[in-house]
């Protein structure tokens, strides 16, 4: 069994676990296992995948829970759980319509990590947004590598939305991170050099957004 509990708590501990212990009866069988925080559940990634119910439906049958003594994969649909998640899900699915300090119209909506998957908002909380209004922002995860990487190859390529523009945000400070500390503290009063030195990070990722879209914009 490969699959784990989730939990939003700070206890690292809670990481790597032993279950079923006590009366096999009623505890199962004593295996390793662990608990991940929500974000990390690979329940969290599909739903920001799912185009509606029955694509969510769909992906929860494909949960791969395990293996049996011959290697073969175990599927949630294969246990008859997938109906069940789905009845759960079935609220969970719809985006949520808030709005910033600001006045404007904001959804949030899902948020699988962007580190162990895509990290990136729902496609359904996409789908609602650019129907309601004549522009649609919307965020690309972390960075570009975990962010707009995996945001034009993973969540593009499965909803079928392309982006027409792309904003990169970046600060000064940020690109002076991209060399090394030393170059920095050798000089602290030389603030052009660790600048000049560091710029072709965002001209690099600028590239890359411009092999997917036509127009790329640096604020």
């Amino acid at each position: 069994i490969q699959w784990k509990r989730v939990m939003d708590m700070n206890d690292r501990a809670l990481r790597e676990i032993v279950t079923g212990l006590g009366d096999p009866a009623i505890n199962g069988v004593a295996r390793s296992s662990g608990f991940d925080i929500t974000a990390a559940s690979e329940i969290m990634a599909l739903m920001a995948l799912a185009k509606d119910i029955p694509d969510m439906r769909k992906k929860l049958g494909q949960i791969v829970l395990g293996r049996n003594r011959d290697g073969k994969l175990i599927t949630a649909e294969q246990l008859k759980t997938a109906g069940s998640m789905a009845a759960l899900l079935k609220d969970v699915i719809k985006p949520n319509l808030v709005q910033t300090i600001e006045g404007q119209a904001c959804i949030i909506h899902i948020g699988p990590f962007g580190n162990i998957a895509h990290g990136c908002s729902s496609v359904v909380g996409d789908q609602l947004g650019i129907h309601m209004v004549d522009y649609l922002i919307t965020e690309a995860g972390f960075g570009s590598d975990l962010g707009a990487e995996k945001f034009f190859n993973i969540k593009c390529r499965q909803s079928g939305m392309w982006p027409d523009m792309a904003i990169l945000v970046t600060t000064a400070k940020a690109i002076k991170a991209m060399i090394s500390e030393a170059a920095v503290i050798s000089n602290p009063e030389d603030l052009a050099t660790p600048l000049i030195a560091g710029s072709p990070n965002p001209v690099t990722i600028s590239r890359k957004a411009r092999s997917f879209i036509s127009i790329t914009r640096f604020h």
